[in-house]
């Protein structure tokens, strides 16, 4: 899975290079070439950035602190602990590692145990470096993970290592359980000695 994990954070530091050199040009009031300025906005749209980042400060600033890396050591954590170590129904036949539910009934599988009266399916993923790129989007766009995203802009700010096991502690919504979710996976990642990978992957 670290290969995958790898490629996908590469491309994201790439990206977020390329929107910081035009929130650069924005900034020193350097012209920006229309397909620059569209790309702004069409990530803008992707990632649910309030206001027009071509204008607002604000927006731009929101921008790049959904578009980063997400820590080797806690994307490994949580697919062990969703897909029970790749062993899972999802993780075979829908290569679901991270629990990513879905309503589109095209694109999922039903849980054996789903309760009456929910509708809800897990993904269906073509393999795992896809479950692996949606996993990363959920965690940098979804607004449930802002904690964990400014955890991570103040690691970044201070020129810390962006750790798996600081980032965690953002996690709360990700599962019903809460506060035991956030200190099961900071668990995995002490005992798998997995927070050496988060020294790699700081800068593209």
């Amino acid at each position: 899975l670290l290969p995958h994990i790898e490629q996908e954070n590469k491309r994201l530091l790439e990206l977020r290079n390329t929107v910081s050199d035009i929130i650069d040009k924005l900034e020193t009031n350097k012209t920006v070439d229309e397909s620059a300025q569209q790309q702004l906005n069409k990530l803008a749209t992707r990632y649910r950035v309030d206001g027009d980042p071509l204008r607002d400060r604000s927006a731009r600033d929101e921008l790049l602190r959904k578009i980063d890396i997400i820590p080797s050591s806690l994307a490994l954590a949580q697919a062990a602990n969703e897909s029970a170590w790749g062993e899972s129904r999802f993780a075979r036949q829908a290569n679901n590692l991270f629990g990513i539910w879905t309503y589109d009934q095209d694109r999922g599988l039903k849980p054996k145990r789903r309760e009456e009266g929910k509708t809800h399916l897990v993904r269906i993923f073509d393999d795992f470096g896809e479950s692996v790129r949606y996993y990363m989007y959920t965690l940098n766009s979804h607004p449930a993970y802002q904690e964990l995203r400014q955890i991570r802009q103040q690691l970044r700010a201070s020129n810390q290592v962006i750790e798996g096991e600081k980032l965690a502690a953002g996690l709360e919504k990700y599962s019903a359980k809460g506060r035991a979710y956030i200190d099961l996976i900071q668990k995995l990642i002490e005992q798998n000695d997995w927070a050496l990978l988060d020294t790699d992957n700081q800068r593209a």
